[in-house]
């Protein structure tokens, strides 16, 4: 199974990647991050680190959004569509 994974690297998600590393059934072709437990910035770093203790290669992990949108710029943006 091929799997991209977006995620905020925390201990949770750090438990989930290795699980996933771990497991001969999946390919993790890619990994994103985004503010959420930490900001985005310092996921991709938490990441970064886990693969590399790891020994894993999937490609380097790429920081998302670092802000959330404010609601009303979503919203007039989804009215509009």
């Amino acid at each position: 199974m091929l799997l991209y994974l977006d995620c905020d690297t925390g201990i949770d998600d750090a438990l989930a990647i290795g699980l996933l590393l771990a497991h001969d059934d999946v390919r993790l072709i890619g990994i994103g991050t985004v503010n959420g437990n930490t900001s985005a910035v310092q996921a991709a770093a938490n990441t970064a680190g886990l693969l590399a203790l790891a020994g894993a290669r999937p490609p380097r992990p790429r920081s998302g959004c670092r802000g959330a949108r404010r609601s009303e710029e979503h919203t007039s943006e989804l009215q509009s569509h």
